[in-house]
């Protein structure tokens, strides 16, 4: 038995393809929409079983569930230089949960790149010792932005991913920071 990606209230299911755009931000860029062989109603696919089909809820999906950048490089870089903006002292108000969720995910990134040495590799980029960034990294994992690695029964172990409230997290940041152009 096939998985699909969502089924419509109709019982169709839907398929989908993401891609990026020639901005490199992701888009659809494939949906099928489809019965199985015997539950097919009168009429087949119809304009109002399209009509159920949300792309904004298909991105959503989408985004709750990727494990890869789904940022554009000019969100990256502009996401990259206020973390390194704030490297300074918190103080008692600390850093809020955003600046945790941008770290868990250029974390995630630094760990597919070189998973060897993610934690020192991105201490060296952002201009932090490896043991401030290691603090800040368990403070992520706390404040469930980022998970705790997989297949490994201590969460001091390298790895993890950016958690879908990670993920909302940053883009509220990127909307609410509309970078002046």
């Amino acid at each position: 038995m096939r998985s699909h990606d969502h089924q419509l209230e109709s019982g169709a299911f839907v398929d989908f393809k993401v891609g990026q755009d020639e901005n490199g931000n992701p888009v659809l860029i494939s949906v099928q929409v489809s019965f199985d062989l015997g539950s097919v109603p009168t009429g087949g696919i119809t304009s109002t079983i399209l009509r159920e089909v949300k792309t904004s809820h298909l991105m959503t999906l989408w985004f709750e569930e990727s494990s890869r950048s789904f940022l554009s490089l000019e969100d990256e870089e502009n996401l990259f230089q206020s973390l390194r903006d704030r490297q300074g002292p918190t103080g008692r108000a600390g850093l809020p949960d955003s600046y945790y969720a941008i770290l868990a995910y250029f974390y995630v990134q630094q760990f597919e790149r070189n998973p060897n040495n993610p934690t020192a590799m991105l201490a060296q980029k952002l201009q932090v010792s490896s043991k401030t960034l290691a603090t800040r990294l368990a403070e992520a994992k706390k404040r469930e932005v980022l998970t705790s690695s997989t297949g490994y029964a201590r969460s001091t172990k390298a790895g993890g991913n950016l958690t879908p409230r990670g993920k909302k997290l940053i883009m509220k940041f990127i909307k609410e920071n509309q970078y002046c152009q």
